[in-house]
């Protein structure tokens, strides 16, 4: 119990302090006046068709999701599931570019409604960052809806999986749920690979369709899908394996409760996907490939806020 409430504590802290530099980040970014960052090159029409249709099936997915938190919260009256995941994803958005704060091996489709980054406000990112223009409309609800659900589908996943085995070792049934993220993480990527909406454009260890256009790095699905997989293992270690939590997500006790529980899972969640964006920057080395011009710039951009007259 005792390394429980110091895991806590940390975590709390974390996230107290990812709060503080998101805000420094993102508040220095709007006084900067971002605008769209788009590269040389036009886009053909037919990937620009499936851009607008990307942009709009997470449109949708993010209103249905956030009706379904609030309808579940108003139904509940207290913090849930389903919230704190929603939460917590929100708050790791910010770290998204950093994948590229070595050496510049992710790019969207500068088409996507973007406004640039943000990255380059973060205190210790160095000088050399390539900007990343991020697919706001796109990746933004990807974190703010598909992430929380994928959360939720797994902790159902493995309470599925023990009921059908109700023997078999916590980590079995983890390893199984862990590999169907891994495979969806495969197929989502390269959906979005083949279709333009997203390159990696230097790439590391083993390596699909290396060296052209479409190559995606294999580590990739399983570095991020240990992330993706982690607030599902943890909805149910605490609500189904262990029974602690029946009635909602409780982290601590007093007055605070509940804030507390929300800072430890932002503090956990981004220190989560902080290592694998550590892992990601340490692997994605080595190959690289040529893109289409109309692939978000892989090298520094420098917009004029204030154009002669």
């Amino acid at each position: 119990m005792k390394r429980a409430r110091t895991a806590v504590v940390v975590c709390t802290g974390i996230g107290l302090a990812v709060l503080a530099l998101q805000m420094w980040a993102y508040g220095a970014w709007g006084l900067s006046s971002p605008g769209p960052v788009r590269s040389p090159g036009s886009v053909p029409s037919n990937v620009l068709h499936r851009l607008r249709v990307a942009e709009l099936t997470s449109v949708l997915g993010a209103a249905g999701w956030l009706a379904y938190v609030g309808w579940d919260w108003i139904q509940q009256r207290r913090l849930t599931w389903p919230l704190l995941w929603t939460i917590a994803w929100a708050s790791v958005f910010w770290q998204e570019p950093l994948v590229n704060v070595r050496n510049h091996t992710f790019s969207f489709n500068s088409e996507f409604h973007n406004l640039g980054d943000w990255t380059t406000h973060i205190p210790f990112v160095p000088g050399t960052y390539t900007p990343l223009p991020e697919a706001l409309v796109l990746e933004g609800l990807v974190f703010l809806y598909l992430l929380p659900l994928l959360a939720i589908s797994v902790a159902a996943l493995l309470r599925v999986l023990r009921r059908t085995m109700p023997t078999a070792p916590v980590a079995l049934l983890i390893l199984i749920v862990y590999l169907c993220v891994v495979g969806f993480d495969i197929a989502f990527e390269l959906q979005g690979v083949h279709q333009g909406l997203l390159r990696y454009v230097e790439v590391g260890g083993p390596t699909l369709n290396a060296g052209t256009p479409d190559q995606w790095p294999i580590l990739e699905g399983f570095l991020i899908g240990a992330a993706w997989t982690i607030p599902g293992v943890v909805t149910f270690l605490l609500r189904d394996e262990w029974a602690l939590q029946l009635d909602g997500p409780v982290w601590w006790s007093g007055t605070r409760a509940k804030a507390v529980t929300v800072l430890a899972a932002i503090g956990g969640l981004n220190l989560a996907f902080g290592a694998y964006n550590a892992a990601y920057v340490v692997v994605m080395d080595g190959t690289t490939a040529h893109e289409p011009a109309w692939v978000a710039p892989a090298t520094p951009v420098t917009l004029d806020r204030h154009p002669r007259r």
